[in-house]
């Protein structure tokens, strides 16, 4: 009687590691993403800075902090 209710939940056991593992790849993916998008922005930042800073523009032009326009992220999903 033990053994045909160990059979029973072996299924069930499956079912849900591997809906378990799903859910931690897809976390695991997230995190990435989420890296890939905050360290997009600084990097695209600093080089837009340094075109500026060596482009021979003016000091006016140099010492103004709103040289960038921030890229979109795409964070949020819009049909």
């Amino acid at each position: 009687m033990f053994l045909k209710k160990a059979k029973r939940s072996k299924g069930q056991v499956l079912i849900e590691f591997t809906f378990c593992m799903f859910i931690i790849l897809l976390m695991l993916w997230s995190m990435v993403q989420i890296m890939g998008w905050v360290s997009r922005d600084p990097v695209a930042r600093r080089q837009a800075h340094h075109d500026l800073l060596r482009s021979g523009g003016s000091i006016g032009q140099q010492l103004d902090t709103y040289f960038y326009e921030p890229i979109p992220l795409n964070a949020i999903w819009m049909p």
